[in-house]
């Protein structure tokens, strides 16, 4: 988080441009800190989403660590419900989706009111971390949470998603 706090907003007063935008569009690009126009295609570190509802046009920039670090914890939220047999009402993995999408939604309203690019895990890891952390420390899960779940038998996705007909593959009936 301080890491894309500093490489957004700092990098350019140090090394008169955006250290964090030059690296994810690649090297020699020709477009400022704004996202008015998209960068060329570079490797799959960047997903570049145009700005549909606004009138000046141009794009948003969304890293690919602006989606891993925080589905990950996104995905230990739908293994915990699975292991613990939480339903989505009880478990955590729907409030870390609503999280995820609200930061997401705050990194988009950020980018668009201040016409530059922005740090995304500012909002996303606030938005997702912070209710998980809520939830496990309520309900006396934390330290069980921290340490690892235990369990005894192989979790099944079944009872989350009906039909999906997860199977052992070999077993005859």
């Amino acid at each position: 988080l301080v890491y894309d706090i500093f490489w957004v907003f700092i990098s350019p007063l140090l090394f008169s441009e955006n250290v964090m935008i030059a690296t994810a569009t690649g090297k020699g690009h020709t477009w400022s800190n704004t996202t008015d126009t998209p960068p060329a295609e570079m490797i799959p570190m960047l997903l570049v989403v145009p700005k549909v509802l606004d009138w000046a046009g141009g794009v948003t920039l969304l890293g690919l660590g602006d989606i891993v670090l925080p589905g990950l914890l996104v995905a230990f939220a739908l293994r915990v419900d699975v292991l613990k047999a939480y339903s989505w009402r009880r478990g955590y993995f729907g409030y870390m989706v609503l999280g995820y999408a609200t930061g997401l939604a705050m990194a988009i309203f950020a980018s668009v009111v201040m016409r530059m690019g922005q740090p995304a895990l500012l909002y996303l890891v606030p938005c997702t971390l912070w209710p998980f952390l809520f939830l496990a420390w309520s309900r006396g899960e934390l330290r069980e949470l921290w340490e690892g779940l235990r369990t005894e038998q192989q979790p099944s996705m079944e009872r989350l998603c009906p039909g999906s007909g997860e199977s052992s593959g070999g077993e005859e009936g």
